[in-house]
């Protein structure tokens, strides 16, 4: 692949991320029942191969400040590593007010994101990480 190929991808892949995040801005809630149910048939894990080596990232949610501060929770693919998580290393992350709001927000993106091929089955198929949606 030459390198004109090559920026059209990453400016592809640059303008999805993009619009994912204006639409997430748009979202309607759907009910929690529905997203807690969307959220149990996510994979645990996406994985990253470079060479022979296989990097894991797990599906986490954590509550960072009170309900209701508009980064009061995120929601990620994280990298785990031996014994403990790397909050700086992650595939994409979205922030919200509430425990429903981010997990609805994360169901979207990751939908978004298999439709557009950056996920594809259980692979991150993108070189770009560490996405704020």
């Amino acid at each position: 692949m030459n390198n004109l190929e090559s920026f059209h991808q990453d400016l592809h892949l640059k303008e999805i991320f993009e619009k994912i995040s204006i639409k997430m801005s748009e979202l309607d809630g759907k009910s929690i029942d529905d997203v807690v149910s969307c959220i149990d048939n996510l994979p645990r894990r996406i994985t990253i191969e470079k060479n022979h080596d296989v990097h894991d990232y797990i599906f986490s949610v954590f509550k960072n400040e009170n309900y209701g501060h508009a980064d009061a929770y995120y929601a990620m693919y994280i990298k785990r590593n031996a014994k403990s998580y790397n909050n700086n290393n992650f595939l994409f992350s979205v922030r919200g007010g509430s425990f429903a709001v981010v997990l609805n927000k994360f169901l979207f993106a990751y939908e978004c994101l298999i439709d557009e091929g950056v996920i594809q089955g259980r692979a991150w198929k993108s070189k770009f990480k560490n996405i704020e949606l």
